[in-house]
């Protein structure tokens, strides 16, 4: 009976479940060994602790918060989410524990590489099952005319050329603000004033769920799978080290060093057996590195781009920054700081730096080793941000694993690290698999994160349309512009308003945009399936229904000129798509009461193909067993069927059909179907998203959202013309070399940088 199998057998002779013939050679095993007498009784007290519980569901099991026991052993929660019951899942980490501490003969995975590819590509077709089915409405909405004595105009309260303008334009913008969309439709209510449901509204109620969303997976799932993953690592990393040659020792240490900043990062670092002999090598390295990202000039300004000390080129330590509004939540704070050091090192893939390309060949082999876990959470992290945030912009493991297959085979082992031809290849394949776009401190440098790089997208636009890339030496184009991202969309009022700033006169910008634009619909054109994609790309399909002139038939304020510039701020707004503009935590519970009578934007497709967005993220959900009682969940799921709701309403009126009771009904669940006070005010830096230059100009580029503005539009509802109100973004652009804090923005009553052409939908003032 070999080792392996009498370990298999305990389990069963403790349960009491064997032949006596096997029960007595287990007898006699363990009285004459030690070590398995003590694995006995560590079994016998598992079974005692488990015998009383009762069985979680999957789901329940899942997504606990991991406070349990047996969370002290040394290899905690490795085939946790893989269980279907507490008893199974306590023995399987009791002998995953029992085996990962004594040394591996075989560190790589007897899985092989193609059956983890093959695994990976089948969860990729199941994520391609949804479809979308495109609403092409005729407008027919007939003709119709203002003036100043329309109804409802006393409610609005109007000054004089605010009803010109209105008048004139079919639609105003006031000089009324509010802290957010909710007051707006609470008080039409209230008043019995007709609700206008906006484009803004609806893009601003889905990024607060997905910023909950993406908060709840973060802080109670992805950062106990990012220890756990971390955890793999580490354990055949370190196994890996005491068979790599000596020769190479020096890219196994690179390695270790780099898993060794993740576990103190994410607090694990306890819960591994590091050999004193291998701390000893490492630890000054790991020590300046995390003095580095814990710099105290870090909390307050950003820390200067240095030369990290592992890896002797140079990282902007101002990614690791501490974001306080999360400054209660340890958890989110360790998460975030350990996923940016997993995304900012780069193993860089070329001959002069081929002692990377062996440490990222460890990292890869760690990963698939033992029971491949390591990839298998890895993928499964990779997949929901993929999903929500876009395709990495550098190779990733996967990348790395199908390059490895093609070079090396179906398994690999430290020996491949000896092969130096190979690996050579190896290098040249992996280099050319995934170019980047994005540049980075180091510039366009190819190699492998563990978790990829920036986004693609906008990132990109903003790299591309910047110096060096656009404008020269002595005429640099320093900073680009929010209109950037519109202008390579092709939206016809940003390409006027970009023309107006002078950008055509830089240097390249025009043939940057045109490659760009050309770039972006080819994308458009041949993914098959452009909403099951996250970041820029997922983002323009949606908001590509908003660019379409309005012709005849569609409602006299969309066909103004002025309209134009607002559908600007909303795109541009749109496309930002950024976490760190959402404030406070309302929650959509989709349910209110009382009168409500409204209308909404003349765009239906746009309604539904954000519903097959959030369609296309619950397919995800369930692939990753997200539970469907979850907070989160439930919010999408009612949102999802409200803004269903509101891609037939819009339908009705662009067609000059009556709405029902049920539309109604369904206009004013959304509009008022919030629990919570939030702040719409918010501020970003963009010149975080691209490399700002060789110069490292300190001036910054910011992005704000201000107060909520009020909308009033003229249109035909049930025959009869009225005003209707509701709500739109106002957005700020601006450039300074000081930090500025949400809280310095929110503060702010005269807000800097309002976007140019939000004039052209506001009537002008004395």
């Amino acid at each position: 009976m070999s080792c392996n199998d009498f370990e298999e057998l305990l389990s069963g002779y403790i349960d009491g479940e064997l032949p006596e013939e096997q029960k007595k050679i287990i007898r006699q095993r363990i009285q004459s060994d030690d070590a398995y007498q003590e694995n006995v009784a560590s079994l016998s007290w598992v079974k005692r602790e488990t015998q009383s519980l009762d069985p979680p569901p999957v789901s329940d099991l899942q997504w606990q918060k991991f406070e349990q026991n047996w969370q002290k052993k040394t290899f905690p929660r490795i085939s946790y989410l893989r269980k279907a019951a507490s008893i199974i899942f306590i023995l399987s980490a009791f002998f995953l524990t029992m085996f990962l501490n004594t040394r591996l003969d075989d560190p790589v995975n007897s899985q092989k590489i193609s059956s983890l590819l093959d695994r990976f590509a089948e969860a990729d077709m199941s994520l391609n099952e949804q479809s979308h089915d495109s609403m092409n409405i005729s407008a027919n909405i007939p003709r119709y005319s203002i003036d100043r004595n329309i109804k409802g105009i006393s409610q609005a309260n109007l000054k004089e050329k605010e009803i010109d303008f209105l008048v004139q334009n079919g639609f105003v913008v006031s000089s009324k603000e509010f802290t957010s969309f909710l007051p707006i439709y609470q008080d039409n209510q209230q008043r019995r004033i007709s609700s206008f449901i906006t484009v803004e509204m609806a893009m601003s109620g889905l990024s607060h769920i997905l910023t909950r969303l993406r908060l709840d997976m973060e802080k109670d799932v992805f950062y106990h799978r990012l220890q756990t993953f971390t955890h793999v690592l580490t354990e055949q990393l370190l196994s890996l080290h005491y068979e790599v040659p000596k020769e190479f020792s020096d890219s196994s240490l690179r390695a270790l060093a780099f898993i060794r900043v993740a576990e103190v990062l994410l607090n694990c670092q306890e819960d591994s057996n590091w050999p004193e002999e291998v701390l000893a090598k490492i630890t000054p390295k790991v020590t300046a590195e995390l003095e580095l990202i814990y710099s105290k000039e870090n909390e307050e300004k950003p820390v200067e781009i240095k030369t990290s000390p592992i890896f002797g080129y140079s990282i902007d330590y101002n990614k690791f920054k501490k974001n306080p509004s999360e400054a209660k939540n340890k958890k989110l704070q360790r998460y975030r700081q350990a996923y940016a050091w997993f995304a900012r090192c780069i193993f860089r893939a070329s001959e002069e730096h081929i002692s990377e390309v062996r440490s990222a060949l460890l990292i890869l082999m760690a990963s698939i080793g033992g029971s491949a876990d390591g990839i298998i959470i890895w993928e499964e992290i990779h997949r929901v941000l993929t999903t929500l945030y876009g395709e990495p912009d550098d190779p990733h493991l996967l990348n790395y694993l199908q390059v490895a297959r093609n070079v090396f085979g179906e398994t690999l082992t430290v020996d491949i690290l000896s092969q130096n031809e190979k690996v050579k290849s190896f290098c040249r394949k992996a280099a050319r698999v995934h170019l980047p776009k994005i540049r980075s401190e180091i510039g366009l440098e190819r190699g492998l994160r563990v978790f990829g790089g920036p986004d693609t997208g906008i990132d990109s636009i903003l790299q591309q349309l910047s110096y060096p890339y656009t404008g020269k030496r002595d005429l640099p184009r320093i900073t680009p512009s929010l209109v950037d991202i519109a202008v390579v969309m092709g939206y016809q009022k940003a390409i006027e308003v970009a023309k107006e700033k002078e950008f055509f006169e830089y240097k390249g910008y025009e043939g940057k945009v045109e490659r760009l634009h050309r770039s972006l619909r080819n994308d458009l054109v041949e993914e098959k399936s452009p909403w099951q994609k996250g970041g820029f790309l997922g983002n323009a399909w949606m908001y590509e229904a908003l660019l379409q002139p309005e012709g005849k038939g569609y409602p006299l304020f969309s066909r103004s000129e002025a309209w134009n510039a607002r559908k600007l701020t909303t795109l541009v707004c749109g496309m930002l798509d950024d976490d760190d503009l959402i404030n406070g935590k309302p929650r959509f519970v989709g349910e209110s009461s009382s009168y409500f009578r409204g209308t909404i934007d003349p765009y239906p497709e746009f309604f539904n193909r954000m519903a097959t967005k959030i369609r296309q993220i619950e397919n995800l959900l369930q692939r990753v067993d997200y539970p469907t009682n979850r907070g989160p969940a439930k919010e999408l799921l009612h949102y999802r069927q409200a803004i269903e709701g509101l891609a037939q309403a819009a339908a009705k009126i662009l067609a000059n059909k009556n709405l029902e009771e049920e539309d109604h009904n369904n206009l004013r669940n959304f509009a008022l179907g919030w629990q919570g006070e939030y702040d719409s005010s918010a501020v970003i830096n963009l010149s975080t998203r691209f490399y700002r230059n060789w110069t490292h100009f300190d001036e910054h580029l910011y992005v704000g959202t201000g107060p909520i503005q009020e909308i009033w539009i003229a249109i035909p509802v049930e025959g009869e013309l009225q005003l209707a109100r509701g709500g739109i973004f106002s957005l700020y652009e601006f450039y300074t070399v000081r930090q500025v804090s949400q809280e310095f923005w929110q503060s702010l009553k005269n807000k800097p940088g309002k976007v140019s052409w939000s004039q052209e939908y506001q009537a002008k003032q004395d």
